[in-house]
């Protein structure tokens, strides 16, 4: 499959285990496309069914025992696996596709962040709870990957990671979104 013509690449870890980095890329023709171009120049597309209206994103990052891709529309998430050079979608609980809160628009998070802790990838949902006194409480929930990714589940422990921030504190907007460390975030034009 081609890349489309119109779209930024960005570069990426190698994903398809050759080597050689890869690349991401978002495309607008024909609606709303997240795609990885591999060194090799083959490319994967995934559809972005997000319904929001905002500017979409996304990125994807290797771990340990996954290789993930999330995309956002700036309310909604959703998780996916990349797979022998194919997106599948991460399921949950049920097998309902696993997905994430952004910017406070549900009640089950405001964001998702993969950090470099520990020695290890790891990917989290984020809560930035807004307290009696105005000032906001941030926790974090390890999502735990199974089955290469194919399935998800937020580990039975939070973590404290501030306490105390006002609304305008740098830790609060990166709790609202989605982040991935020092890896490149795709987006649209926002049309």
């Amino acid at each position: 499959m081609p890349v489309p013509a119109d779209v930024v690449l960005a570069t990426i870890q190698d994903i398809d285990r050759d080597g050689l980095p890869d690349s991401e890329f978002y495309s607008e023709e024909d609606g709303f496309y997240y795609g990885i171009r591999t060194a090799s120049g083959a490319a994967m597309l995934l559809k972005d069914d997000l319904a929001g209206p905002n500017t979409r994103s996304g990125w994807t990052s290797v771990r340990e025992r996954a290789i993930v891709t999330v995309l956002d529309d700036g309310r909604a998430a959703t998780l996916h696996a990349f797979i022998d050079c194919a997106f599948v979608t991460t399921t949950g609980a049920g097998g309902t596709p696993y997905g994430f809160g952004i910017n406070g628009f549900s009640d089950y998070g405001t964001g998702v962040q993969r950090t470099d802790r520990n020695g290890g990838v790891l990917l989290y949902g984020v809560l930035a709870s807004r307290q009696s006194d105005g000032l906001y409480d941030i926790t974090r929930t390890q999502i735990i990957l199974d089955d290469g990714g194919r399935v998800a589940r937020g580990s039975s422990h939070d973590w404290v990671v501030a306490q105390g921030l006002p609304k305008d504190d740098e830790q609060v907007a990166l709790a609202m979104r989605s982040t991935c460390g020092q890896t490149p975030i795709v987006k649209t034009s926002g049309r």
